[in-house]
């Protein structure tokens, strides 16, 4: 493998779907905890020592008021919320991250519409700024929700959220942004039951505009919203969210008279690519556009502006297979018309790179050393986790996955597993090992996909995934065809940042 074959894989390391985030029992190893709620009425520092800190009701940073949260710290936010009207800086690193845990049930986004996370201002809560460093960011967090109400919400002011793992199993967005609201939403992992990011409908009131840039988004019913305004989505990989179409969902949607720059994007593997409601103008270039289950544009009913989405690379150059990926004027006269030509004959490099890792059953020798062989097949294994990951080991006689996960002592992990029905009709009798224990994890589905996630703090543990669905052992793999497993790991964002700056300076 070359080095930009080499790269494109590591480029790749979030294909996922819907998660479900367990309980934290395994945390009961952490013995002091400091509880917090109210005001905070002065600069506070959160800091690792004293983790976990445990909200026993809301938290707010008043105007002029800063919350620092150290690297490492970790925070239960149970069934309240945090409330920023001043600065919060909640800064991890790469090998030593904040956890921000929102693992309640009774906010409820119909009772109350309440955030769990909320910048939340009128002229109040600082916005970052990215010439001096100043002002409300996140990053280098794992941020995980039950709540069903938005995980972040992002209204009339503008901070930065980068380099973050947001997971909202709670069944609605991940990050919702109003107002005059322009984030930077960068390099994030981003997984929700529903949406991933939400820009509402009063975003049209603004004059600046979000930066959504960078980002992983995957696992949703849709990826993107984008009901006004015009926001930045570029340099994104978009895959795997799998709504029904009839209700606007997929990989991004575009609705009322929205005008996004859509650029630069990867969007594959969503049951829509892009799915245009209202009359919106969006600008559609240079994005790799391909693989996606039904359309790669979709006009919905009433959808009757044209639209132009020339300058893309469709997966072929063949025009008439590409006008079959899109559901316009020619299927239904009272919609619009799409029009793709000219467009790009091959992959914009520009783009992220989406691969899979293929892996064949492993040699009995000590040191296996497995030559893979791409075969067809739409079927998938999809491991992601936070932790450093090794010795990943997939045994197909005894359908067993094991590995080892690692972090900084004190820190929180997790780890994700798809699995494709079509490769395991059943989850039924599916067990986790940990350390040698059985472990219950927690168990959803979507419409394609098992869905399998666990949390645990750091230290250096070994899992086993057995996959069997019988008592006898029999492995879960058809013998009518070949099947293709693709075992793709999240090790570390400092290793992917890297690569990432080392390709660029690889540019000619």
């Amino acid at each position: 493998m070359n080095n930009k074959s080499l790269l494109s894989a590591f480029l790749t390391a979030i294909l996922i779907s819907g998660l479900t985030l367990v309980s934290t029992t395994h945390f009961s190893t952490v013995h002091a905890s400091t509880k917090v709620t109210g005001l905070i009425s002065s600069d506070t520092t959160w800091t690792k020592v004293n983790s976990p800190y445990v909200f026993t009701g809301p938290v707010g940073i008043p105007e002029g008021v800063t919350l620092t949260i150290e690297p490492g710290a970790t925070v239960y936010l149970n069934d309240a919320y945090l409330l920023v009207n001043g600065t919060l800086r909640a800064q991890g690193t790469s090998t030593n991250k904040i956890s921000l845990i929102c693992n309640g049930t009774s906010l409820g986004f119909w009772s109350g519409s309440i955030p769990t996370i909320q910048f939340r201002a009128t002229n109040t809560s600082t916005s970052w700024n990215e010439q001096t460093n100043t002002g409300s960011i996140i990053e280098n967090a794992i941020i995980s929700s039950t709540q069903d109400s938005h995980t972040i919400s992002i209204i009339n002011t503008s901070p930065k959220i980068n380099n973050n793992t947001i997971i909202n199993t709670g069944g609605q967005r991940a990050i919702w942004i109003e107002g005059t609201a322009a984030p930077i939403i960068s390099k994030n992992s981003i997984t929700s039951i529903f949406a991933g990011i939400t820009i509402s409908n009063s975003f049209s009131y603004r004059s600046e505009y979000p930066q959504i840039i960078d980002n992983i988004i995957s696992g949703c019913d849709v990826g993107i919203e984008v009901y006004s305004g015009s926001p930045i989505i570029e340099h994104n990989l978009i895959i795997n969210n799998n709504g029904n179409k009839m209700s606007g969902n997929g990989g991004i949607r575009v609705d009322g008279e929205a005008t996004p720059v859509i650029r630069n994007n990867t969007i594959v593997k969503n049951s829509i690519a892009i799915n245009i409601l209202g009359s919106p103008s969006p600008k559609i270039e240079f994005n790799n556009i391909y693989d996606n289950n039904e359309y790669s544009i979709y006009l919905y009913s009433g959808s009757k502006s044209n639209v132009n989405a020339a300058y893309n690379w469709w997966g072929t150059t063949d025009a008439s297979e590409i006008n079959q990926t899109i559901y316009d004027f020619k299927r239904d006269f009272n919609l619009g018309i799409v029009t793709f030509v000219p467009f790009l004959t091959v992959l914009n490099p520009e783009a992220p790179i989406a691969v899979s890792i293929p892996t064949t059953t492993p040699t009995p020798t000590p040191t296996p050393a497995p030559s893979p062989i791409p075969v067809p097949g739409q079927s998938f294994f999809f491991v992601e986790s936070d932790s450093t990951i090794s010795e990943l080991f997939f045994n197909s006689t005894s359908s067993e996955l094991s590995f080892t996960v690692s972090g900084e002592s004190g820190t929180a992990g997790y780890v994700k597993i798809t699995i494709a029905k079509s490769l395991l009709s059943s989850v039924q009798n599916v067990k986790v090992y940990f350390d040698g224990s059985q472990l219950n994890v927690a168990i959803t589905e979507d419409a394609d996909s098992w869905l399998l996630s666990f949390t645990y703090m750091h230290s250096t543990h070994q899992v086993r995934i057995s996959l069997a669905t019988n008592a006898a052992g029999a492995t879960f793999f058809s013998i009518e065809y070949w099947i293709l497993i693709a075992v793709v790991i999240v090790i570390a964002v400092a290793g992917i940042v890297g690569l990432i700056v080392w390709r660029k300076k690889k540019k000619p």
